[in-house]
């Protein structure tokens, strides 16, 4: 599987500028997607979403061996349904991509996308759900991987979900690290890309010094919030970070979520 294209819709997200705190008291970084999307933005954002199951190649051949038409395919055979369980699973893969893509295209580390390739739809991923790391080619000490939890709420605004994502990120456990890298990199192989592999077996190694870094992400739908309506209206009162813990926290909104979400769909089946 190739490294997928950073797609242009990363170009919308616009940080809010106001210092915002969790109730207990950690910063917390707020960013949404401002501005419009075009026809041509959701697009490509809807083949990227695709790309993370299955190649174009792959779709062409699964198309002659079954012999239907390319949108019953993909909507069969390839994406989770949007019609199951009232789109919760296809929420949960929403938000993973979007964290995925904002992690390594705004936070600027590397992010293996192999945890939805090849996947029968209906059968949803376990464990964490981002694995990123960086490499420091000076000291390889400062080399950092970053174990996030994150959640999706796609169709109701609701920032409190992120105690959810930060519960889960709290309870993770050194062994609960060391499952995911290996299942990480023994599925990064199978699917050809054994640099990345290769990477990740660096992080599996527990007697070589690195960063490890808890994080936790909400992504939720919002209409119109600005930097003066989180500092003023509280969205985060009540969510707290336990004493001691170092959790990253981000969040990302967006107008008309699930309209959206399901309007990728649509355009990924065709």
């Amino acid at each position: 599987m190739k490294k997928l294209i950073r797609p242009h819709y990363i170009d919308k997200f616009e940080k809010i500028s106001t210092e915002i705190k969790l109730n207990s008291g950690e910063s917390i970084n707020v960013y949404t997607i401002s501005q419009v999307l075009t026809d041509d933005d959701k697009n490509e954002w809807s083949k990227h979403i695709l790309h993370h199951y299955i190649t174009d190649e792959e779709i062409n051949c699964g198309i002659k061996t079954n012999k239907v038409a390319r949108e019953d395919y993909i909507e069969n055979y390839v994406l989770p349904s949007i019609e199951l369980r009232n789109g919760g699973e296809v929420s949960g893969v929403f938000g993973e991509i979007v964290f995925s893509d904002f992690i390594e295209y705004i936070l600027h580390f590397n992010v293996p996308r192999y945890k939805f390739y090849n996947n029968f739809p209906g059968n949803p991923n376990q464990g964490i759900d981002i694995v990123a790391y960086k490499i420091d080619e000076k000291n390889t000490n400062n080399d950092m991987v970053l174990f996030a939890e994150i959640k999706a709420r796609l169709s109701n605004k609701n920032f409190h979900d992120l105690q959810e994502a930060i519960n889960d990120a709290e309870k993770r456990t050194d062994k609960d690290y060391a499952l995911i890298l290996d299942s990480a990199r023994r599925k990064l192989y199978a699917m050809g890309n054994s640099e990345e592999a290769k990477a990740i077996s660096r992080f599996s190694d527990s007697e070589t010094p690195c960063v490890r870094i808890k994080g936790a992400g909400l992504i939720t739908s919002a209409n119109s919030c600005s930097s003066d309506d989180f500092v003023a209206k509280g969205k985060f009162i009540g969510v707290n970070i336990k004493n001691g813990e170092k959790i990253e926290t981000h969040v990302i909104y967006v107008d008309d979520l699930w309209e959206l979400t399901k309007d990728l769909w649509r355009r990924a089946c065709l």
